[in-house]
């Protein structure tokens, strides 16, 4: 595999900047979902800087595997624990999903955020030329379902956001955004008055609707591939797909794209195992070994997933 950081600059990292680069939000409890990931993404992604931000503090066998993927870790401790006191002001306990906004304070001048349960079909790099009219490119926004993963319907009389504002509800398991465009002073600075809309917030959605109301309310720039793919000329542009609505699964898949370029597979949803599956993991191991028991058994597309799983 080539590599684009020499391995021996590892150590140096937090002094060095990089003019773009992707992160990802993952922990070892995560491990299975995340080895498809980085395995599908240096299969299509060898050279561009790739950096781990650390989900939680379970991350030593993650670390362990820094080499072999080539990729950085994030270690500005004091913002890693910013994000989770900004999580502590929705929520009783930290998300880790908060600090995927330290993707902002990070080392590469523009970047891209992925998810850790997704798999990289294609070069990602075609994104970072949008930056050029946009602050932050989405994957998807303006869809009246995705709207229903980010705001309740009680949003439209809290008169604290226009209607645009409210329809654009982009999915943040993708983005591309450059250094500080979002700055951890901004977000603590917007905090009490995005806490304000907490009731009006869906917050299964964990950290969507507070990143959301970040971005709308930035005065910046903004807009998604699914919204550029609609303009004349740019029907070519590569999507993500969403990788539930199989037969196994309870939602449905609300978007139909008319394009069937797709450069990412997003399990959103419906890739952990639920207790029931770890159940049924526990019995099967009896009699063999199980190699996936944090995966879903009937996931869905779960023979794309296997493909990257256990990729060489």
């Amino acid at each position: 595999m080539r590599t684009s950081i020499p391995q021996r600059r590892h150590s140096r990292t937090r002094q060095r900047r990089y003019p773009r680069g992707v992160y990802f939000l993952a922990s070892d409890t995560t491990l299975d979902i995340t080895l498809a990931f980085l395995n599908s993404f240096r299969e299509h992604n060898p050279e561009i800087p790739l950096c781990l931000i650390p989900f939680g503090d379970q991350t030593d066998v993650l670390r362990k595997l820094a080499a072999k993927y080539d990729f950085l870790v994030f270690d500005k401790e004091a913002d890693l624990r910013r994000c989770d006191g900004l999580s502590r002001e929705f929520f009783s306990v930290v998300r880790g999903h908060f600090r995927k906004i330290c993707a902002f304070e990070g080392y590469f001048d523009e970047f891209i955020y992925i998810d850790c349960d997704t798999i990289v079909l294609q070069d990602v790099s075609f994104v970072f030329e949008f930056l050029r009219d946009y602050d932050f490119v989405f994957s998807h926004s303006n869809l009246e379902l995705l709207r229903r993963w980010v705001w309740k319907d009680s949003i439209f009389e809290a008169g604290s956001l226009t209607r645009n504002q409210i329809a654009f509800s982009a999915n943040t398991g993708f983005f591309c955004s450059r250094y500080r465009a979002i700055s951890l002073d901004n977000a603590e600075q917007d905090l009490e008055q995005a806490v304000k809309l907490s009731a009006h917030m869906e917050l299964y959605c964990v950290e969507q609707p507070y990143l959301n109301y970040l971005v709308v309310s930035s005065g910046k720039r903004y807009t998604s591939l699914l919204e550029l793919s609609s303009m004349p000329g740019n029907e070519s542009i590569p999507l993500e797909k969403w990788a539930g609505g199989g037969f196994f699964s309870r939602m449905k898949d609300s978007v139909k794209h008319k394009s069937t370029n797709f450069f990412l597979y997003h399990w959103a949803g419906c890739w952990m195992a639920t207790d029931l599956d770890k159940i049924v993991y526990r019995l099967l191991g009896l009699f063999w070994l199980i190699r996936s028991p944090t995966v879903k058994i009937f996931l869905p597309r779960r023979r794309l997933w296997r493909k990257y799983r256990y990729l060489g």
